[in-house]
């Protein structure tokens, strides 16, 4: 019977400090995703190349891989202003047939002391201009992996 009642003890112990755990959990996460506000924005980024690399694949005609260093400016253009006027640094990495194909880059965005970080995805899509002069632009989405931001009203 001792025996039997030390493991009793040693299951109510492990039972409680599960329940602990589990409403420390609960609450924590409860605060925290009570507290970030889901906001949607839009802009546009003029970015300009500082350093870039390129290296020939050789399997198909006009394929490269290319890593490169940016920095510029945000531009806000959505309902909600985020970082507008910010510097953007970062870089990037593309993986590109005649000028187009899958894009992924990590920046820092900075304003006024408010610094966020992002990871971008996006598709890159390569034209001629009338001038017969390469036109690239980049479309895609923002992952904001680090930082803090308020919109400010």
């Amino acid at each position: 019977m001792k025996q039997s009642n030390h493991v009793f003890k040693k299951s109510a112990k492990k039972l409680i400090g599960l329940f602990i755990s589990f409403v420390l959990i609960f609450t924590l996460g409860a605060t925290s995703s009570i507290a970030q506000q889901k906001f949607n924005i839009a802009g546009k980024m003029t970015l300009a190349n500082t350093i870039k690399d390129t290296i020939n694949v050789g399997d198909t005609e006009g394929h490269i891989i290319s890593l490169s260093e940016f920095e510029g400016f945000n531009v806000s253009t959505g309902k909600e202003k985020f970082m507008d006027g910010a510097l953007v640094f970062g870089m990037g990495f593309a993986d590109l047939v005649m000028g187009n194909g899958p894009y992924q880059d990590y920046a820092k965005v900075s304003l006024n002391g408010d610094v966020v970080f992002y990871k971008g995805q996006a598709k890159v899509a390569t034209t001629l201009s009338p001038e017969g002069k390469p036109v690239t632009t980049y479309e895609g989405t923002l992952s904001f992996t680090k930082g803090e931001y308020f919109i400010k009203k």
